[in-house]
């Protein structure tokens, strides 16, 4: 039995060409910077030209193992953010209408290039006949490999504030130094996603110095996504390979202190490993 869909082809709409295998979104030609939840999003709107896809089965085909809470999140949050690459506005759409407390229609004029879906039986759709098949989320085929690559990297790292490095490298791509931020508060611990398109960081302003919290805004962006709602006394932060999760090392005077692994878009964490409230101790 199949355990991801075999995808192929390409669908075209206005200046986007979303490209089927591989997985990326492409404007006049050039890849667009969109990673994880957001990209796979599109995809199954895309697939359903025209058609509302409702948010109960965006919530079985991409988050099926998540609390409502958490899904009610993560899609919000991943829909934004692909408004916010597209150009696109929820009150006058182009390209993704919402239909208030049922789900999405997707209803840009589009072309169809030798698209070829095929579902493995477990995540078919429930929808009608007749309706095009959903693309199922692939998180759990990465996150061991992600989470074995994380574990080898912060059992010997600690990391340290890098402000300034990340004022040095937008100096030198856009010759001219722009800070990432202007927020109240404290911020720490920056590091982009490995495409660039998107930086996170903790930040303590919403907390009132409380303690900081993982944030994600995309280069260029105003309003930063919060991401975490643990604020800590600590928080370190990297990026995985793929830049479809985050890992974050957490000290927290409350109990929750730790490794843990959350997607870019928010949802659960899963904690992969248990530190004592001391920054530099091990339990």
């Amino acid at each position: 039995m199949a355990d991801r869909a075999e995808v192929s082809g390409s669908i075209r709409f206005a200046p986007f060409e979303l490209v089927l295998e591989p997985e990326e979104l492409r404007k006049n030609g050039i890849r667009v910077k969109v990673s994880g939840q957001a990209l796979q999003v599109l995809i199954v709107l895309a697939s359903e030209p025209g058609r509302l896809v409702t948010r109960e089965h965006l919530r079985k085909v991409l988050w099926p193992a998540t609390s409502f809470g958490d899904f009610e999140h993560g899609l919000n949050a991943a829909v934004n953010r692909l408004r916010e690459i597209l150009g696109d506005s929820a009150v006058n759409p182009k390209y993704i209408e919402t239909i208030p407390r049922q789900g999405y229609r997707f209803i840009a004029a589009m072309e169809v290039e030798d698209k070829q879906v095929t579902l493995p039986p477990q995540i078919a759709s429930t929808e009608p006949p007749g309706r095009s098949a959903k693309l199922p989320f692939r998180w759990w085929w990465i996150a061991v490999a992600v989470a074995a690559c994380i574990l080898i990297g912060l059992a010997c790292l600690r990391v340290k504030t890098r402000l300034e490095e990340a004022s040095l490298l937008l100096a030198i791509q856009h010759l001219s130094a722009v800070p990432l931020t202007s927020l109240p508060g404290n911020v720490t611990s920056p590091a982009f996603s490995p495409d660039g398109s998107e930086v996170a960081f903790g930040w303590d302003g919403e907390t009132n110095g409380a303690g900081y919290d993982l944030y994600i805004k995309v280069i260029g962006s105003e309003n930063p996504l919060r991401i975490t709602r643990h604020p800590s006394e600590k928080l370190s932060i990297a990026w995985s390979p793929d830049g479809r999760a985050i890992a974050i090392s957490r000290v927290s005077k409350e109990g929750a202190s730790g490794i843990f692994l959350v997607a870019p878009t928010g949802g659960p964490e899963r904690k992969i490993y248990s530190r004592s409230s001391t920054y530099g101790g091990w339990e």
